[in-house]
């Protein structure tokens, strides 16, 4: 129908399809662990004879954790001992010697250097003994216990792990495609029902190669939080561009759902949508409109494609 033929559209009230930029929050898992951390593992092998450290109990810096027994290094200890003691009576009976003139210089020096080779190999043989004793490397709590009475510890085998108390941080990944934030920058995170906020203390520049993230990790100002629990954190996301339109906008015929727009000449639009949801009053356009568009408020079933709008 020529537009001239067109019969004159009722006044209307034109609201304008508004455009709003959302926050987008994207949920990451992680754990709650402690600030400081130390995992202790055999240096020497042994068999494990007494594990004093029990799960979850307080310890203190220096306390037993794990006792090993060795007999090769007890039988090294003891001829390194021996040694030792049949070294320095020789070189102190030599010097007496030396005193009185029944010695010479050279077998003097020489029996002083046997000693100090026999003291050195008893300082290196005591040290092997001495890791046969694991102790905490600092006070906090036993939080992981991976041997038993009877095991066989091998050198560099994880025995214990204990945590400081106290202070606690995240620890998560982010996939390579989430933006980076800012040492510093504060993030939300809920814990067992509890929400809190974190800053982001380190951020990988890569992804690891086999979960293909980067790692994370946010200090938290929260010392109630207990060291282990399951977390989610909300990582901030491109805001997401949002169209809405009043509700009374729409009008729908069975599943068809439309809006009455006006274009640039001032004319009517009948434009198909899709509604994604609703927000109070208004409802979310996924398709149909760009946002910014002039639209009818209250479609009134007089209304005609191309007619020349009069607002009211």
């Amino acid at each position: 129908m020529p537009a001239a033929s067109l019969p004159a559209a009722p006044a209307v009230k034109l609201i304008k399809a508004e455009v709003v930029e959302t926050p987008a929050l994207l949920p990451v898992s992680g754990v709650i662990r402690a600030s400081r951390q130390g995992a202790v593992a055999a240096q020497v092998m042994g068999d494990v004879i007494a594990v004093p450290a029990q799960l979850g109990a307080s310890v203190a810096s220096g306390d037993v954790l794990v006792r090993l027994g060795s007999a090769e290094l007890e039988a090294r200890l003891a001829q390194a001992k021996a040694a030792t003691s049949e070294a320095e009576r020789s070189y102190a009976q030599e010097s007496r010697l030396l005193a009185k003139g029944a010695a010479t210089r050279d077998g003097v020096a020489d029996l002083k250097d046997r000693l100090a080779a026999a003291q050195a190999n008893l300082a290196a043989v005591q040290a092997l003994v001495d890791h046969l004793t694991l102790r905490a490397p600092f006070a906090g709590v036993v939080s992981s216990k991976h041997v038993d009475v009877g095991d066989l510890a091998t050198p560099g085998r994880i025995l214990v792990e204990v945590h400081a108390k106290g202070t606690v941080e995240i620890e998560t990944g982010i996939p390579s495609s989430f933006s980076s934030l800012a040492v510093g920058a504060e993030v939300d995170f809920e814990s067992a029902g509890r929400q809190g906020k974190a800053r982001v203390k380190e951020i990988a520049g890569s992804a690891d190669v086999r979960s293909l993230n980067r790692r994370v990790l946010l200090t938290v100002s929260d010392d109630t939080l207990t060291a282990g629990r399951a977390v989610t954190v909300y990582w901030p996301a491109e805001p997401r561009r949002r169209v809405l339109v009043s509700a009374s906008a729409i009008q729908r015929h069975g599943q068809i759902e439309r809006v009455w727009a006006v274009d640039a000449e001032g004319k009517l639009v009948l434009r198909l949508v899709r509604v994604a949801g609703t927000e109070g009053g208004r409802v979310e356009i996924a398709s149909g409109l760009r946002g910014g568009e002039q639209v009818v408020e209250s479609p009134v079933d007089e209304l005609v494609e191309g007619a020349r709008v009069t607002a009211r």
